[in-house]
């Protein structure tokens, strides 16, 4: 049966694909296309039969000429279901991957007059475009003769290639002159020593045994094995020195630079992991520098390391010295494995080894201050201290922890903070506080303000305006209290204006207001020389008491004055107490202190039967030549009571009780003396005014040791 062409219309595409027959390998495939469709009558069912069909190949979808073509199938079997399979043969030459085609078919009944040409044109997928292949043995352009063995490989344009083995793969004005080098691409490169390499970018040049350059421009690889990853105009000039990119770097040998622009490295084996004209200087034999990034950086000894930041600066001799960051920070000459963590402006200065500045600004560590540390803080300062050599300085293991314009100025002297301290003495120490001077070896000031420990091994608490000048001093706390030179162990726990004299030593102020220690008098036993001494007095507290000689002590209450030794005011106001181991009290005073007081006080003595004369003796506040003065304004009423005792166990006593009274300006006396026998009866007691001391003469018994003890209460007046 047979349909007329008019009504036969081409409605589905199957495939178009290669066709390869069964091949073994190293066969060149043919080169018809399977073509695979469906063929429907006008009326939509399936044509069947024998038909005709013709093949055109165009470069357009629409009008143009034809590539190739037309051909035709005759006698193509459709079978019952409109489906047919056939071959297409346009030869090689069309499928040269630069164009788009477009097959045009037409179809007639087997052995018909005429083809109906059906639409639109079928575009032709990727998988014929494989027949180009057969032609890649050659590539356009290069003759199949040029790659041969022992010979070089160029491709491109204006390309110099020179030396066994060497390749051009691509580009433009590239030159491989030595053998085995290669430039994969780009522009202007040039490789020009053995096995070197450029992959690809403009006018870069491996000029380096072994030398790379991967890409980027301007760059240069001079040394043997050197590398330069890409960028602009780096240059690695030495054995083994790489730089990764970034512009206008420099690496010498074994030298490695990451990145950023103008670094420089001029020592082997070391390392600037990027930023901006950070620089390895060239010294001789200072390896092992690193710069891990900033600006300005710069390094001058071994083992260096900076690890960022702007302007820092670590200079020849500092061996293994770090700089962190910061800026502005160095570490000068012959300061190994000194550090500064960050901060501006910090300066580790010669020969300060082992040195180190956490941070902050503008601190400095001084020459000889090795070991030394400033934590961190404003313009603090560790170093000025003179060593066993007295020209030059030490101040070894010196801290300041931080604070602003604090100084430890000798060895292991700290500063804890705080402002304008100064620790200027062996292991001297102050925590914190402001104007603090610790200038005795081994003194503490904790904190306050204005306080100086200047005497060794002083302490202060802390207050303000205190002084410890001696050995050993103590000052707990308060304002302007002090402890002049000379009075060496002495304490003021706190309170305000308090002192302690000089030749005052072991002496004790528990506190108050305006108490004084001092100005009593000793006799060095040596010499014969008087020389004030009030040590191991006591005020415990109060306002403008004074204990001005040996052991002598007020307990507190105010304008009391303990004036001779061992003399004791237990407190109240206004008394004085200026006999020995006297014992005053006073409420108040009519116009002056001690002109309306108690006192007490205690006289003992001896007679015995060595001599003529010692039956009668005076008894004395000493036991030897101390009595109660009783001057010419001075009048007592007085209690005195006196016991007289023989010696041994089985000794026998008198006791006498005297009331009685004594006017120092006539030397008049008057008293009433009781008797109590204890198993003997002493001749006597009596009492006299004499030179202006009040006297207490007693008789013994002659041929027999007696010891006498007086006690006088009495009330004082003054006028």
């Amino acid at each position: 049966m047979k349909t007329k062409n008019q009504h036969l219309l081409l409605v589905l595409t199957l495939l178009a694909s290669l066709h390869r027959s069964a091949a073994k390998p190293g066969d060149r495939p043919t080169e018809s296309i399977t073509y695979q469709g469906r063929l429907l009558t006008a009326a939509g069912a399936p044509a069947n039969g024998s038909y005709d069909i013709t093949f055109t190949l165009f470069n357009t979808v629409s009008n143009g000429s034809p590539v190739a073509g037309p051909f035709t199938n005759t006698a193509v079997s459709v079978s019952s279901n409109g489906l047919f399979t056939t071959l297409m043969d346009f030869g090689p030459s069309p499928f040269n991957g630069s164009t788009t085609n477009w097959v045009e078919i037409g179809v007639q009944t087997n052995g018909g007059s005429g083809f109906t040409t059906l639409t639109p044109r079928q575009l032709l997928t990727p998988a014929p475009l494989s027949l180009y292949a057969s032609t890649a043995g050659v590539a356009n352009g290069v003759s199949a003769t040029t790659v041969i063995q022992g010979q070089s490989l160029s491709i491109g344009q204006s390309n110099t290639v020179g030396g066994a083995y060497s390749t051009i793969a691509g580009g433009g004005n590239n030159a491989a002159t030595m053998d085995y080098a290669v430039v994969a691409g780009g522009y202007g490169n040039t490789a020009s020593s053995t096995s070197d390499t450029v992959a690809g970018g403009s006018v870069n040049t491996a000029n380096g045994p072994n030398a790379a350059v991967g890409g980027g421009t301007g760059n240069m690889a001079t040394g043997q094995n050197s590398v330069v990853a890409g960028g602009s105009f780096n240059t690695a000039n030495g054995t083994n020195a790489t730089v990764v990119g970034g512009d206008n770097n420099t690496a010498l040998d074994y030298d490695f630079i990451g990145g950023g622009q103008s670094n420089v490295i001029g020592n082997a084996w070391s390392v600037i992991a990027g930023g901006l004209f950070n620089h390895v200087h060239e010294v001789p034999f200072n390896y092992f520098q690193s710069i891990g990034g900033g600006f300005f950086n710069s390094t001058w000894a071994t083992e260096a390391t900076i690890g960022g930041g702007f302007q820092n600066n670590i200079l020849s001799g500092a061996t293994e010295g770090t700089i962190s960051g910061g800026s502005l920070n160095t570490i000068q000459t012959s300061s190994p494995d000194s550090t500064v963590g960050g901060g501006y402006g910090n300066l580790i200065q010669n020969n300060a080894s082992y040195a180190m500045i956490g941070g902050g600004d503008a601190n400095t560590i001084k020459t000889f201050a090795s070991d030394s540390t400033i934590g961190g803080g404003y313009q603090n300062t560790v170093g000025g201290g003179l060593g066993t050599n007295t020209t030059t300085f030490n101040t070894l293991y010196a801290t300041v922890s931080g604070g602003s314009l604090n100084t430890a100025s000798n060895y292991n002297s700290t500063v804890s903070g705080g402002g304008n301290n100064v620790a200027g003495a062996q292991f001297a120490t102050v925590g914190g506080g402001g104007t603090n001077f610790a200038s005795g070896a081994y003194a503490t000031i904790s904190g306050g303000e204005g306080n100086a420990a200047s005497g060794g091994a002083v302490f202060v608490g802390g207050g303000i305006g205190n002084t410890a000048s001696s050995g050993g001093d103590v000052i707990g706390g308060g304002d302007n209290n002090l402890i002049q030179s000379y009075s060496g162990d002495s304490v003021i726990g706190g309170g305000t204006t308090n002192t302690i004299q000089t030749f005052a030593s072991d002496s004790t102020i528990g506190g108050g207001y305006g108490n004084l220690i001092g100005g009593g008098f000793g006799v060095n036993t040596n010499t014969g020389v008087v020389i004030t001494n009030t040590a191991f007095a006591t005020i415990s507290g109060g306002y403008q008491n004074t204990a001005s000689n040996y052991d002598s002590t007020v307990s507190g209450g105010g304008n009391n004055l303990a004036g001779n030794s061992y003399a004791t005011i237990p407190g109240g106001q206004q008394a004085v107490a200026t006999n020995y181991a006297q014992q005053a009290y006073s409420s108040g005073s009519f116009q002056s202190a001690g002109d309306s007081q108690y006192s007490l006080y205690v006289l003992r003595g001896a007679t015995t039967t060595n001599c003529v004369t010692c039956n009668s003796q005076n008894l004395y506040l000493d036991g030897q030549s101390l009595e109660i003065a009783l001057p010419a304004n001075r009048s007592m009423a007085f209690n005195m009571n006196v016991v007289a005792r023989t010696a041994g166990v089985g000794g026998v006593a008198s006791v006498f009780s005297i009331v009685g009274g004594a006017n120092g300006a006539t030397a008049n006396y008057s008293s009433t003396i009781t008797l109590t026998p204890l198993g003997f009866s002493p001749a006597n007691v009596v009492i006299a005014v004499n030179s202006g001391f009040l006297e207490v003469q007693v008789t013994g018994i002659a041929g027999t040791n007696i010891r006498w003890t007086a006690t006088v209460q009495a009330a004082e007046e003054s006028y």
